[in-house]
């Protein structure tokens, strides 16, 4: 089952990260995702709803036949006791002359739309889950990695000063410092560790698979991000699934509204019918057994206690609320999409202090420990720069991680990327 096929799509988007692992991952998600899946059956329901309303427009043939015997004072067909064959055909069909069921028709057929886009909104939705949860897990894989190399020094260094603290060259409270500085980088790991399988038992879900059953292998190395062209029109927003699927639940709300208005007037219905009745099977079909009607019925409302009234006030509150729903959904388009633009912005600029505080922090820490070891500086001195650097290191990977988050959101908030 490829249940994607069933949505219009909007653009592989996820491509400009140029990342396999992410590609692989969303594609699984199209085809698994419950989200997804559910949307389409919405969208399939909707689908046999409309074409259930645009029957409605065609003709209705019927066709019975029927045996009945008869006796006493009845007289059947031939004139007498006994036997009655039937059969017969009848057609209806209402004169759409004023436009009602026109009006319901391309009511249920904006319905259909409405639920396209509604799933399209489900599925970008997803996409953009799927990304999020993916760059989160890759980050922390890398945040990982330098606190992995940060506690391997301090192994090492450990090892060192337990020799210094046997030979009575550091003191006892020394090589409990090192223990400590060691014990509060594996804890730190231990950390990243347990966030790490929360984001990809979240990720699981999302592409349709048991946590247990699914393993992301560590990746410490994030794609490159894109770059945010300037100018992006606002017409863009346009495209935004959920704002066409505000505006196609508009069209039908107003086209049921009219059809509610043309309740009121006649409904006119044609007539047909042609049938067969014999006290003989084999003469059913003679012409002297046929029976033809034609009618014309013409049926026009005018007292419902108040029932259509009170229907065309309920629908013209819906078109009202949907209104004012579809302003409001502009409106958040609008903020959502200024939101990420300052959020990158900013990020831009923070990421680019943090990573020069970081490499100054790596410089002092280089620096002390061999000041540390010349016995220039105290070891708790060396340790502060130590700590320092490595906070520094892990706090430009965050920054940098949520230029990532930013991008994704940006993308969704203008409806699948900028092309």
């Amino acid at each position: 089952m490829a249940p994607a096929r069933d949505i219009r799509q909007a653009g592989q988007w996820w491509s400009i990260f140029a990342d396999q692992r992410l590609d692989a991952l969303i594609a699984a998600a199209h085809v698994a995702n419950p989200s997804i899946e559910q949307a389409i059956a919405v969208v399939a329901r909707t689908r046999a709803q409309s074409d259930t309303i645009a029957a409605g427009r065609l003709p209705q043939i019927t066709a019975g036949a029927g045996a009945t015997r008869q006796s006493g004072p009845l007289i059947n067909a031939a004139g007498g006791a006994g036997p009655l064959y039937t059969s017969s055909a009848s057609m209806a069909y209402e004169l759409d002359l004023l436009g009602r069921n026109t009006r319901s028709r391309k009511a249920a057929r904006s319905d259909v739309r409405a639920s396209e886009a509604q799933a399209e909104a489900a599925r970008l939705m997803v996409e953009a889950s799927v990304a999020q949860a993916y760059f989160e897990i890759v980050f922390l894989d890398a945040e990982a990695g330098v606190t992995d190399a940060a506690a391997k020094a301090g192994e090492q260094r450990l090892a060192l000063i337990e020799d210094n603290g046997r030979a009575g060259l550091i003191s006892a409270t020394g090589v409990d410092r090192a223990r400590v500085e060691l014990a509060a980088i594996r804890s730190d790991r231990t950390t990243l560790s347990r966030r790490r399988a929360e984001a990809e038992s979240r990720l699981a879900t999302l592409v349709g698979r048991p946590p247990e059953d699914f393993a992301l292998p560590p990746h410490y190395q994030p794609s490159t991000l894109p770059a945010i062209p300037a100018g992006l029109p606002s017409a863009m927003l346009l495209r935004r699934p959920d704002l066409r699927a505000a505006d196609f639940a508009i069209s039908a709300a107003q086209d049921r509204l009219g059809s509610l208005r043309r309740s009121w007037f006649p409904m006119i219905n044609l007539t047909a019918s042609e049938g067969f009745a014999s006290s003989s099977l084999s003469d059913l079909i003679r012409n002297g057994a046929r029976a033809t009607g034609l009618g014309l019925l013409v049926a026009l409302p005018l007292f419902d206690g108040g029932r259509r009234d009170s229907q065309i006030k309920a629908a013209e509150a819906e078109a009202r609320r949907l209104q004012a729903a579809y302003r409001e959904t502009v409106l958040q388009s609008l903020r959502e999409v200024e939101d990420q633009l300052v959020a990158l912005r900013t990020l831009g600029e923070q990421v680019t202090i943090e990573n020069e505080a970081a490499d100054a922090a790596g410089r002092i820490a280089e620096r002390s420990d061999a000041l540390r070891a010349d016995g220039l500086i105290s070891l708790p001195e060396a340790y502060d720069a130590e700590r320092e650097a490595l906070s520094r290191r892990r706090s430009a990977l965050t920054i940098e991680s949520r230029r990532y988050y930013a991008t994704i959101a940006l993308i969704r908030a203008l409806g699948g990327g900028w092309s």
